[in-house]
C-alpha cells in the first residue's frame, strides 16, 4: 500500500514539474548563448523617431562602388552613356575603320564627367512599329559584296517588323568579328570607354538573343539558321570580343538570358542557355532586359535566383557577383510606354518595385533615362549607392513586403511574396503575416500578375500580432544600428521591437500611431546591435503589435553604422583589425588615420508622385498613387443580388443594397449602405465594416476571413473586390498546453480513483466492526 501511495505522490510532482516547465522555459534552459561577456553589461537603448513619408538615407560615409552605376547619357545620377554606333558607321568600306563617331561620343561624354557603354549593332536593315523607326546599321558594301538583296532578308518580325542580314553566314561574320577585333586594338584599354555590349539576334531593335513563331522556324527552314549555326555563329563573335579585350573581358556585357525565349523550340533554348555559359567561360558578363516587369522570370538562371515557396532566393556564390558586369534596363516609363505598361499613373510604384527588384537581384549596372530617374530622386539615389555592393560591404540590408498574386502556372503555383536583400520576413507560429493594399496595377508586371498586395500586416483576428525577421548571419552588424521600419498608418494602433541581445531581449518603447493613413517611416536607432538568431524560430528581430489594432509595413531596413572599409578608423578598429581604414601598424603600434568622403544622403524628405501624400499639386489625374482613381465619365453596370467567393476574388459594382454573400458552404446577407466617394460601409451579422477609398480591409464572414478592397468611384456607385482568404482561427493554441491539460486530468482522475478506492475500504471496514 505504501509503494503505491510513494509512487502516487512520484507521478503528481513528476507531471508537475513538466506541467510547469513550458517548452519556452525548456528552451531557455538549452539554447545556445552568444556574446557571454555581455551577460552584466548594461542593455543598450532605442531611440525613436519618425518622419512623415519614404526614408532612404545612409551614413555619410557610404561610397557608390567602382564599375557600377546608371547607364544613361542624361542622367545625372549616371555614370556612362548609352552610345548606339552601327557596323556601317565604323566601316564605311571594307577593310577601311573610322572611329570619327566614336570618338565624338566618347568626348561628348567625357565633357559631362560620364564614361561611355558601346552597343555595336551589326545585323538589323529596318523595322518600325508603335511609332519607332529601326535603322540600317549594315554597311552598304556588304550587300553589293554577297548580293543581299534588302526587299528579300530574313523577318525576325512581331515587335518591331525587324529584318536582318544572314550574317551567321562563315564570310560575313568573319567581316564584322574583324572589325573587333580593330575596336579593340584601338580602345581596348582607353579609359573612357566604360563597356561594350555583345549583341546576338532577336525581334527587338537591341539585337539580344530572342525570337517568336513564325519567324523562328521560317528562318530556320528558308534562311538555315539551325541550332548549331547560331551557337557556332555567335560563340565566335564571343571569342572575338574576349580576345580584343583581353584582360578588360568583366567589362563585356552578353546581351542574353538563360534560358533565352525561342517560343515552343527548346533546342534554341537550349543554345542560348550553353551561349551563356561560354560567355562566362571567357570572362564575359551579361546584361538582362526588362525589369520593369518585376515579377517576369523570377527564376532564371543568369539571375543566380531560384523561387523557393514564392521567395527569390539568390546564389550568392555565382560568379556573376565577382565583379563582371551584371546588369539590366529600367527604362520603360512616361506616355510613351502606355502602349506596353497602360497608364503612365502606375509608373510611381512600378518604378519603385524594378528598383527594388535589381537591388534584389545585387545588379551593378542599370540602364535608365531621365523620366525614370525623375519618378523617385531619393529612391534613385539611394539605388546608385547600392549597386554592387555585397554582403560584407553594403551599408544595409532590407526586405520589401508585399505579394504579386500570380498565374498558378508559374513558380510552383505560388504567389511571389517580398523582395530581400539580406533580410527575410518569414511567417512562423504567432506571426502569420497576410498581404495588405490590394492594388490592381492595370499591367502585366510578368507571369499574368496584374495585382498585388503592397504590404504586409499582423493578423490579430486569428492571434498573429508579430512580424519576424531574420538577418543573413553573414550580414555581420557592430555597435550602434538602426532599424527603419516603414509602415502604412491605416490605423491607429500601439507597436514595438524586440531584438535579442547576448542572453537578453531588448524592447524599443511602444510607439503609437494616430491612423493618419500615411506613409510613415520610423526609426529606431540602437547603441548596442548584436543579431545572434536568439529569437524564437532562430529570428533576429520582430514587430509585436501591443495595441488593437493590425500594423501595415511595407519596407523594412537594418542600416549598420559602418564597416571596415569605410575610410573611417572607429572607436573599436585598430591598424591589426582593419587596416583598410586605420592604416597599417608600425613598430611603434601607432594607429593610421581616418578618412571621408562627401557621397551621402541627407535626411531632408522630398515630396513626389508616390510618396503617399496627395500634396497640393497633385491630383488624381497627375498622381493616381497619392491621390486615387479619377471618376470615370461613362456608367458602369450594376451587379447581380449574389456574390459568390467560393473561388477567387470577385469585383462587384453597386450602389448599395442586400446582398446573397456565398463562401464555401455558408450564405450570409451582406447589406452595403453609406456609397460615397470616400468610403463604403458593409454589414455582416449587425457588425459594420467602413472601407475607405483605396484601401483594403479584413470582414469576418461566419469564421472565413474575406478581404473586401474599395477600388473605384463612379457617380454613386462603387467598385468592391472580394476576396476570400479561407478559414481563419479566432485564437491560437500551443500543442503542448493541450498535452499538459490531459496529463493534468489523467493526474486528478488517478488521486480521485485512488480516494475512491480508500473511502471503499475504509466503509467496508468499519462495516465488519460495527
Amino acid at each position: 500500500m505504501k509503494k503505491r501511495a510513494y509512487l502516487l505522490i512520484l507521478i503528481v510532482i513528476i507531471s508537475c514539474l513538466f506541467f510547469i516547465l513550458e517548452p519556452s522555459m525548456w528552451d531557455e534552459l538549452t539554447k545556445e548563448r552568444y556574446s557571454p561577456i555581455l551577460k552584466d553589461a548594461p542593455l543598450p537603448e532605442i531611440i525613436v523617431s519618425r518622419v512623415d513619408g519614404e526614408d532612404y538615407s545612409l551614413p555619410n560615409w557610404v561610397e557608390s562602388e567602382e564599375f557600377s552605376g546608371y547607364v544613361c547619357g542624361a542622367c545625372d545620377n549616371a555614370v556612362s552613356g548609352n552610345m548606339w554606333i552601327g557596323w556601317g558607321d565604323l566601316e564605311p568600306q571594307k577593310g577601311v575603320y573610322d572611329w570619327v563617331i566614336l570618338e565624338n561620343r566618347l568626348t561628348s561624354l567625357a565633357a559631362q564627367g560620364k564614361t561611355g557603354s558601346l552597343h555595336l549593332l551589326s545585323i538589323t536593315v529596318g523595322g518600325s512599329n508603335n511609332g519607332i523607326t529601326v535603322s540600317n546599321q549594315v554597311p552598304e558594301w556588304v550587300y553589293e559584296e554577297y548580293g543581299l538583296d534588302p526587299e528579300n532578308l530574313p523577318i525576325v518580325g512581331d515587335l518591331f517588323d525587324i529584318i536582318v542580314i544572314p550574317q551567321w553566314r562563315e564570310e560575313i561574320r568573319n567581316h564584322f568579328n574583324n572589325l573587333v577585333i580593330a575596336l579593340g586594338e584601338e580602345y581596348n584599354n582607353d579609359p573612357r570607354l566604360e563597356s561594350v555590349y555583345v549583341h546576338g539576334i532577336s525581334n527587338s531593335r537591341g539585337e539580344e538573343l530572342w525570337m517568336m513563331q513564325p519567324y523562328l522556324d521560317d528562318i530556320e527552314s528558308d534562311w538555315g539558321l539551325t541550332p548549331e549555326v547560331m551557337y557556332d555563329w555567335l560563340s565566335s563573335r564571343i571569342d572575338a570580343y574576349a580576345e580584343a579585350f583581353e584582360g578588360n573581358e568583366y567589362r563585356l556585357a552578353w546581351v542574353g538570358e538563360r534560358p533565352a525565349w525561342f517560343q515552343e523550340r527548346p533546342d534554341f533554348e537550349q543554345v542560348s542557355r550553353d551561349l551563356i555559359d561560354y560567355a562566362w567561360s571567357k570572362g564575359l558578363g551579361n546584361r538582362h532586359g526588362g525589369v520593369e516587369t518585376y515579377t517576369w522570370r523570377l527564376d532564371m538562371d543568369s539571375f543566380a535566383n531560384e523561387v523557393v515557396d514564392g521567395y527569390v532566393i539568390v546564389d550568392e556564390g555565382s560568379h556573376i557577383f565577382d565583379g563582371r558586369y551584371f546588369g539590366d534596363e529600367n527604362e520603360a516609363y512616361g506616355s510613351t510606354w502606355e502602349w506596353y505598361f497602360g497608364s503612365y499613373h502606375s509608373d510611381p510604384y512600378r518604378y519603385k518595385m524594378a528598383i527594388m527588384r535589381a537591388l534584389q537581384s545585387r545588379v551593378r549596372w542599370l540602364w535608365s533615362y531621365p523620366p525614370a530617374e525623375e519618378i523617385n530622386p531619393p529612391l534613385s539615389k539611394y539605388a546608385r549607392l547600392s549597386f554592387g555592393k555585397t554582403v560584407d560591404n553594403s551599408p544595409d540590408a532590407w526586405a520589401r513586403l508585399f505579394e504579386a498574386v500570380i498565374n498558378p502556372q508559374y513558380y510552383g503555383g505560388t504567389n511571389i511574396k517580398n523582395f530581400e536583400r539580406w533580410l527575410m520576413q518569414r511567417d512562423v507560429e504567432g506571426g502569420m503575416t497576410v498581404p495588405a493594399l490590394y492594388y490592381y496595377k492595370g499591367f502585366d508586371s510578368g507571369a499574368g500578375s496584374f495585382y498585388d498586395y503592397t504590404a504586409r500586416r499582423t493578423d490579430l483576428i486569428s492571434g498573429n500580432n508579430t512580424i519576424y525577421f531574420d538577418l543573413d548571419d553573414n550580414f555581420v552588424v557592430r555597435r550602434e544600428c538602426e532599424i527603419k521600419v516603414e509602415i502604412l498608418d491605416q490605423e491607429a494602433t500601439t507597436w514595438n521591437l524586440i531584438y535579442s541581445y547576448g542572453a537578453e531581449e531588448v524592447s524599443s518603447e511602444d510607439i503609437t500611431t494616430d491612423g493618419s493613413g500615411g506613409v510613415e517611416t520610423y526609426t529606431l536607432d540602437i547603441n548596442g546591435c548584436e543579431f545572434n538568431n536568439g529569437l524564437d524560430f532562430d529570428m533576429d528581430f520582430k514587430l509585436v503589435v501591443t495595441g488593437s489594432k493590425d500594423l501595415v509595413v511595407n519596407l523594412v531596413r537594418v542600416v549598420r553604422d559602418s564597416i571596415c572599409g569605410d575610410s573611417t578608423c572607429d572607436a573599436e578598429e585598430s591598424c591589426s583589425s582593419c587596416a583598410l581604414d586605420c592604416g597599417v601598424c608600425n613598430t611603434n603600434g601607432g594607429n593610421g588615420g581616418n578618412g571621408g568622403n562627401d557621397d551621402d544622403i541627407d535626411d531632408e524628405v522630398i515630396t513626389y508622385c508616390g510618396d503617399g501624400f496627395c500634396d497640393s499639386n497633385e491630383s488624381c489625374e497627375d498622381c493616381v498613387s497619392d491621390c486615387g482613381i479619377c471618376l470615370f465619365e461613362e456608367g458602369w453596370e450594376l451587379s447581380g443580388s449574389e456574390i459568390d467567393i467560393s473561388g477567387n476574388a470577385v469585383e462587384v459594382v453597386t450602389s448599395g443594397g442586400d446582398y446573397n454573400l456565398i463562401i464555401n458552404d455558408i450564405s450570409e446577407t451582406l447589406s452595403i449602405y453609406d456609397v460615397n466617394a470616400e468610403s463604403v460601409t458593409l454589414s455582416v451579422n449587425g457588425v459594420e465594416y467602413i472601407i475607405e477609398s483605396g484601401v483594403s480591409k479584413e470582414i469576418n464572414v461566419g469564421g472565413y476571413g474575406v478581404f473586401v478592397s474599395y477600388l473605384e468611384t463612379n457617380d454613386g456607385i462603387v467598385k468592391l473586390s472580394f476576396k476570400n482568404q479561407w478559414v481563419r482561427s479566432t485564437g491560437s493554441f500551443n500543442v503542448y498546453s493541450i498535452v499538459y491539460l490531459i496529463i493534468y486530468a489523467l493526474i486528478i482522475f488517478v488521486i480521485f480513483f485512488f480516494m475512491i478506492r480508500r473511502e471503499r475500504k475504509k466503509s467496508k471496514k468499519s462495516s465488519l466492526i460495527g
